[in-house]
C-alpha cells in the first residue's frame, strides 16, 4: 500500500515540474514574439504596388487582410516535457525568398470555420489562374522541368502545399503562387494556418533563365580552359630554362644533363633524377593535382 501511494506521489509531481515548466517558457517567450509582430501586407518593402502589368498578383487584393500569426509558435517537445518555440513550416518560404515576394496573406481557420477558409484558398487558385489568362499567360504543367526546377527553388515545407507558375511562352514567366497550409496537431499552437504567397518572376525557371546559366557555366568553362592553356605554356617555357639551383616542385635543381636532371627530392632530399618533362615549379598545379610523385 506504501509503495501505491509512493507512485501515486511521484506522478503528481512529475505531473506538477512539468506544468512548471510549460508556465516558464511560456513566460520567457511572450516578450521576444511581442517584439517580432508577422509582417502586413504593406509593411514589406519588397512587395511593390499591385499594378505591374507583368506580374500576376492583383487578385490578391480580393483577398482578406492577414490576421496577426506570430512567425513562430509554442510545441510542447515530450521528450523534454517542456515547451519550445518553433518555426512555423507554412511560413519558411516567405522568408527565405522575402526579396522576391510580391504580395503575401497569413490567414487561419479561427473565427472562420474550414469551409470559409477553404473558399478562400480556392478564390486564390482560381484568381491567379484568371488573371494568368488575361494577361496572356498560361499555368505551367507541374510535370515540365521549368515547374520541378522552380519548386526546387521555392521548396514547400508544409506537407500540405500547391505551386502554380504563370508563364508567357517558354522564356518570359508572369510570377508564381504559393499556398501552404499548416494543419493542427497534437502539440500545435493554434488553429489551421495557411500562407498564401505570390512570387516575383525572378523565381521562376524559364528557358531564358536556363540559357543564361548555361552561358555563364560555358564562360566559366573557358576561362579554366584559357588559364590551364597558360599554365602549360608558362611551364613549358620554364622547363627549357631548368639550370643548377632551381627550385622545382620535386625540390631543388643538383644537376642538369640534357634532357635529364638530378634534384634533392623533397620528401628525403637524397639525389633523384627526373626527365625535364616530367617537372614543374610547383607541387600543385592548377587542377590540385600533385605535379611529382
Amino acid at each position: 500500500m506504501t509503495r501505491k501511494y509512493l507512485l501515486y506521489f511521484e506522478f503528481a509531481l512529475i505531473g506538477v515540474l512539468q506544468v512548471f515548466w510549460l508556465f516558464s517558457a511560456i513566460i520567457g517567450l511572450f516578450p521576444a514574439s511581442a517584439q517580432t509582430p508577422p509582417p502586413s501586407e504593406t509593411a514589406h518593402p519588397s512587395e511593390p504596388a499591385l499594378n505591374d502589368s507583368n506580374i500576376v498578383q492583383d487578385f490578391m487584393l480580393a483577398l482578406p487582410s492577414s490576421d496577426p500569426i506570430p512567425r513562430q509558435y509554442l510545441s510542447f517537445n515530450r521528450w523534454t516535457g517542456r515547451a519550445e518555440s518553433t518555426e512555423r513550416p507554412e511560413q519558411e518560404a516567405y522568408y527565405q525568398l522575402r526579396r522576391s515576394v510580391t504580395a503575401h496573406r497569413f490567414l487561419t481557420n479561427k473565427g472562420r470555420g474550414r469551409r470559409e477558409m477553404r473558399a478562400i484558398l480556392l478564390r486564390a487558385s482560381e484568381g491567379f489562374a484568371q488573371e494568368c489568362a488575361a494577361k496572356g499567360g498560361a499555368l505551367e504543367p507541374h510535370d515540365g522541368n521549368f515547374y520541378s526546377l522552380t519548386r526546387a527553388n521555392v521548396r514547400p515545407r508544409s506537407s500540405l502545399n500547391s505551386l502554380e507558375i504563370c508563364m508567357r511562352g517558354k522564356s518570359q514567366s508572369l510570377g508564381a503562387l504559393l499556398i501552404e497550409t499548416a494543419k493542427k496537431t497534437y502539440d500545435y499552437g493554434d488553429e489551421d494556418s495557411h500562407s498564401i504567397i505570390t512570387f516575383h518572376p525572378e523565381v521562376v525557371v524559364t528557358q531564358a533563365w536556363l540559357d543564361a546559366r548555361a552561358e555563364r557555366e560555358a564562360t566559366a568553362d573557358r576561362h579554366r580552359q584559357a588559364k590551364f592553356e597558360q599554365e602549360r605554356v608558362d611551364v613549358e617555357r620554364w622547363r627549357v630554362s631548368i639550370k643548377p639551383g632551381t627550385e622545382t616542385g620535386c625540390g631543388p635543381v643538383l644537376r642538369v644533363n640534357g634532357d635529364l636532371i638530378e634534384v634533392a627530392y623533397y620528401q628525403n632530399r637524397e639525389p633523384k633524377w627526373f626527365r625535364r618533362n616530367e617537372l614543374s615549379p610547383t607541387l600543385y598545379n592548377l587542377s590540385g593535382l600533385r605535379t611529382c610523385n
